[in-house]
């Protein structure tokens, strides 16, 4: 037995004021439901019943974009956003192994570098030093000669300030770069930042070694 037009009616009638009612409270979802329960054309009917406030409310469901057959009416669609092209989208380069494996290889290379340097160029073996001639001006290794011209430039109190600030930044660094590119040509400020600080740190060893 089919049911009469006014009992439909009244049916709609009370299934907005359901959806009505849970939109005041918020409850985007429990309006979902129920217009997710009931037909197509029976949605309809309820979302033309709705005020403008309540239409825009329910305008952003999931299941409005998914369903063709539901549209709110005398509604501007927003503007959505481009597509992102197949193969643009960055990605994220994960720690393990990616990045693991990265640090290792450039400690490798870092400690080959050691390597080759101690076999070529070995430490020079002098007369044993004598702990009460002062007059003799003893400098430290290769890999300390940047720091102690350094320290032999500038008063004591920033010789010894300077390098120590210098080591908490470069620990803090990674937390400090915000920057998530990952393409060097990106990253202009840091290549250059690192270029001038390797640059002044040979400068300094080369002026440590024959001054």
């Amino acid at each position: 037995m089919k049911s009469s037009p006014g009992a439909k009616q009244i049916k709609v009638d009370e299934l907005t004021k359901r959806v009505q009612r849970l939109l005041d409270k918020e409850s985007l979802v429990g309006a979902e439901i129920i217009l997710k329960s009931v037909r197509a054309d029976v949605a309809q009917r309820i979302i033309e019943q709705l005020s403008p406030a309540e239409q825009e409310k329910i305008r952003g469901a999931s299941f409005i974009r998914k369903d063709e057959n539901l549209a709110v009416p005398h509604l501007v669609t927003r503007e959505q956003p481009a597509p992102i092209k197949e193969g643009t989208r960055e990605k994220s380069v994960p720690l393990f192994p990616d990045q693991l494996l990265s640090a290792l290889t450039t400690a490798a290379l870092m400690t080959s570098l050691i390597l080759v340097l101690t076999i070529f160029s070995p430490a020079k073996l002098d007369v044993k030093a004598d702990v009460l001639n002062i007059s003799a001006r003893v400098k430290p290794d290769w890999f300390l000669l940047s720091l102690y011209t350094f320290f032999n430039l500038v008063p004591s109190i920033l010789g010894v300030l300077v390098p120590m600030v210098g080591v908490v930044l470069l620990a803090l660094l990674p937390f400090l770069d915000r920057n998530p590119e990952l393409k060097v040509g990106k990253r202009k400020f840091a290549i250059i930042a690192c270029s001038v600080l390797v640059l002044v740190l040979i400068l300094l060893s080369i002026l440590g070694a024959y001054a």
